[in-house]
């Protein structure tokens, strides 16, 4: 059963005047993903952030050519949800003043290497091409902050 907002109004507009939107939906189903991972295939997030951007179309009034959506099997190698994919978008959204997110993907904690965390373990975000050593950490600077 599809979700219907009880509110149609649109989120507000960013400094552009335009809504912008970033939807990632990693299925982990390439060859890419299956290198070196314990995470398993998911087989819902590719088709929720495509369905999502169909939403924000149909019901919010968003234009196609202002969602970014990153998907596994994307044919542009830059849509494609890799650590510095992921990081390259959130850069250029951020600038552009970004009004709607959607993350869909596989996240873990790992044992913190500073005091900021009172449980001492770090929330990361699991890229497609996902390592042991390439994982985005929660309180990482992986964005630059003067942006």
């Amino acid at each position: 059963m599809p979700i219907i907002p009880s509110r149609r109004s649109a989120p507000e507009p960013t400094k552009s005047g335009r809504q912008k939107a970033l939807l990632v939906g990693i299925n982990y189903s390439t060859q890419t993903s299956q290198v070196e991972s314990d995470y398993e295939r998911l087989y819902a997030p590719g088709r929720d952030a495509l369905a999502f951007r169909d939403l924000l179309i149909r019901l919010y009034g968003y234009r196609d050519v202002d969602i970014t959506v990153m998907v596994d099997e994307a044919d542009d190698r830059r849509l494609r949800p890799t650590r510095a994919n992921i990081i390259d978008a959130l850069v250029k959204e951020r600038k552009l003043g970004i009004v709607c997110v959607l993350l869909c993907w596989h996240s873990d904690q790992i044992a913190s290497k500073s005091i900021s965390e009172e449980d001492g373990l770090d929330e990361v975000i699991v890229p497609m091409d996902y390592n042991d050593s390439n994982s985005i950490v929660d309180n990482a600077r992986v964005v630059p902050t003067h942006l």
